[in-house]
């Protein structure tokens, strides 16, 4: 479920959210934690971030990225620096979703366990899915 900063809103059944403006292509980076080579169950607990240039052509570029610091808090601020339009997660704290709205990042959750590429690809074209217990805190799977 994508969680719209905003309007604060949910989004269900997005398709590719790219943009072309006259000759002008706006570019979306979005970011998927990662730990051992796979999405992280628990955002803060990622070893690093892959992040994915898409334009209107497709996926431009792919590369891992982490932050020097491990306070959540200060991750918001670190994502926004990258420049960074939209997060694809399982779970994360809703004070995090919070700080990540004020940068207008939008917040993907309860995404499920696959491959990067394959989450990029559904979130992309509209068919990924989320877990709507994870996104009621229903859902405890350590």
């Amino acid at each position: 479920m994508l969680l719209c900063p905003a309007a604060f809103c949910e989004v269900a059944n997005i398709a590719c959210c790219i943009f072309a403006i006259g000759k002008q292509e706006l570019m979306k980076k979005i970011a998927i934690p990662i730990s051992n080579g796979r999405l992280s169950k628990h955002f803060g607990s990622c070893s690093h971030y892959r992040i994915f240039g898409v334009e209107t052509s497709g996926i431009s570029r792919a590369n891992l990225e982490a932050p020097s610091y491990e306070d959540l808090t200060r991750l918001p601020a670190w994502v926004a620096d990258q420049q960074i339009t939209d997060i694809i997660a399982y779970k994360i704290d809703k004070v995090i979703i919070d700080l990540f709205a004020r940068h207008k990042i939008n917040v993907w959750v309860g995404a499920p366990d696959l491959d990067p590429e394959i989450l990029l690809g559904e979130y992309l074209d509209g068919t990924l899915t989320s877990n709507e217990k994870v996104l009621n805190n229903d859902y405890d799977d350590n």
